[in-house]
């Protein structure tokens, strides 16, 4: 799925805290785990704190939350499909079948890289910038800090699809689609109308 990340950089304090302009997708999913969240800032401090802690502790809360769930309630690719006939504010919606809250949110990463995990206590990251900058820190190890802290610490993140636009009519590049001349100057016509209209 092609996603295009806008940035201005004028009014950006942090990279992590809502750095994004704009984001432009052609589907807005549900529940995706949004760590640059203003929602989400009490987590990413958890995520810190668990990152410098003992890392016997942390494999422990991560095997405990993955026992929650046998293989069978984890869900996999068939599961997931784009629901095109439901909309919500005009963007196509990715759906999961499954309905189980637990289930859809709470599905701990498989494999874990525990060296990483070592590098970062050896570190000792003061915030969570830093804590991302690290090599070897990617999306599941971030999102194992970030379930372990809204499971067991009660930290919420958000859940919220951080899409703003969705794709009218394709890219200039052809992606993901290519460029629908006839469409565009239908648009274009509609939008000039309706711009000249109220004058």
């Amino acid at each position: 799925m092609a996603r295009r990340y806008h940035w201005i950089s004028n009014s950006l304090k942090r990279f992590i805290s809502e750095p994004h302009a704009g984001i432009i997708s052609d589907c807005k999913c549900r529940n995706i785990l949004d760590m640059t969240s203003i929602d989400s800032a009490e987590n990413q401090k958890i995520s810190v704190d668990l990152a410098r802690g003992d890392i016997s502790n942390l494999k422990s809360s991560v095997y405990k939350i993955a026992a929650r769930y046998t293989q069978e309630e984890r869900t996999t690719l068939d599961d997931w499909i784009i629901a095109a006939d439901c909309l919500n504010n005009g963007y196509k919606i990715c759906e999961n079948r499954k309905k189980d809250h637990l289930t859809e949110h709470y599905a701990m990463p498989r494999r874990l890289d525990w060296n990483v995990f070592r590098k970062v206590y050896d570190i000792q990251p003061q915030n969570y910038e830093q804590l991302i900058s690290i090599p070897g820190i990617g999306p599941a190890p971030i999102r194992a800090l970030s379930l372990i802290g809204e499971i067991i610490f009660g930290a919420k993140a958000s859940w919220q699809d951080p899409v703003k636009y969705n794709f009218a009519h394709g890219g200039k590049d052809g992606v993901p689609y290519p460029v629908a001349r006839k469409t565009y100057d239908k648009s274009i016509s509609y939008i000039s109308s309706a711009i000249k209209a109220p004058k």
